[in-house]
């Protein structure tokens, strides 16, 4: 679908595509007023960048594509022999359709002291002994109190 700036269809553009990392490059054909239109082939899985040249307006864009693996790996459904031996390994149980989730049982809490606290006040104590040591009065004895 291109269209001008100003919202009307972009007509007789020379627009091509090209599948990267592939490298393939395809011409689009304009089918109706501003619709263009290509086939191309499906590659395999895994992520493309389909790069759109509009060598008309001189632009481009890049368009992502992922093409994701084959349907027969998209519903596998739930392995219950492996989810009841996880429960069972787990002291725990499978929840069957429609169950709700068991009430959590009361626990008691322990109380937690924070050691923080403790260190704050003994770096605190230890500023002010350093603090008072650096600043108390020091004597010192004058050379003629020595005769």
């Amino acid at each position: 679908d291109a269209r001008n700036e100003d919202s009307t269809y972009a007509n007789f553009l020379d627009i091509e595509v090209k599948v990267l990392p592939i490298d393939s490059t395809y011409i689009l054909t304009q089918v109706s007023p501003g619709l263009y239109h290509t086939n191309l082939p499906t590659p395999a899985k895994g992520g493309y960048i389909v790069q759109i040249f509009d060598r008309t307006r001189d632009r481009s864009m890049p368009v992502p594509l992922s093409v994701p693996y084959s349907l027969e790996f998209a519903d596998i459904g739930q392995d219950l022999a492996t989810l009841t031996w996880i429960a069972e390994s787990s002291n725990g149980v499978v929840l069957g359709d429609g169950a709700s989730l068991p009430k959590p049982a009361e626990r008691l809490t322990t109380q937690i002291n924070p050691l923080h606290e403790i260190f704050i006040l003994a770096a605190l104590a230890l500023f002010l002994l350093e603090l008072v040591i650096r600043k108390w009065p020091v004597r010192k004895k004058s050379p003629q109190a020595a005769d």
